[in-house]
């Protein structure tokens, strides 16, 4: 079973509101970015099935996307970041279970989403949410994953901010947060999600 780490450490957003104005996300500039979402339309359909599926949080192989995806490998190599987990998340259609769900990340921490396709198409929205608000409960697609879902919908919580997945960003996981769909919108909407070992903290907290 795959259970989330959920805390809040000292320079959590949590933390530090109030005293900074600061959000739990922010622009990661990366001018080659597009190589990567070239590589990695490429990697979904010959080494993976996720565009046969509703899955919406997918572990990604970070072996063949080594092996498949040079513009990885180069990106990790410039910033001198040592890989430590790659994932892919997909809302397919209109009626996706995750769609606006409130949820923390399985691995909390910071991850630096890309696009990959049709995310001008939506919003990433960040909520205060309590962790007594928050139940630890199976991915409907995917049981033996575990994620931590508020126990309201969205419009029972405040939103901190929001912003669109047009370009790459690096966002706190360990805040509660959530995708929406514009309308119209057009699915899939595809991101890719690259975690390391160095602390990325001082990225969004400084």
């Amino acid at each position: 079973m795959v259970r989330m780490r959920y805390k809040f450490d000292s320079t959590s957003w949590h933390q530090i509101q109030g005293i900074y104005d600061m959000m739990p996300f922010k622009k990661f500039n990366y001018p080659k970015y597009k190589d990567i979402v070239r590589d990695i339309i490429k990697y979904i359909p010959k080494k993976t099935n996720i565009h046969k599926t509703d899955v919406f949080w997918n572990f990604a192989n970070m072996d063949e996307i080594y092996e498949m995806s040079p513009s990885v490998r180069e990106f990790l190599s410039e910033h001198n970041y040592t890989r430590r987990a790659m994932s892919i998340m997909q809302i397919n259609k209109p009626d996706h279970y995750f769609k606006s769900q409130i949820h923390t990340d399985i691995d909390s921490g910071m991850v630096i989403l890309i696009p990959i396709v049709n995310c001008e198409y939506s919003t990433t929205a960040f909520y205060e949410v309590t962790e007594d608000d928050l139940n630890l409960q199976p991915l409907p697609d995917n049981p033996e994953v575990e994620y931590y879902h508020a126990k309201q919908t969205h419009d029972k919580y405040k939103m901190i901010g929001e912003f669109s997945l047009t370009e790459p960003y690096v966002i706190d996981t360990s805040v509660a947060h959530c995708v929406h769909m514009m309308e119209p919108a057009k699915y899939p909407r595809i991101s890719f999600g690259i975690r390391v070992h160095e602390d990325l903290r001082h990225l969004i907290y400084s």
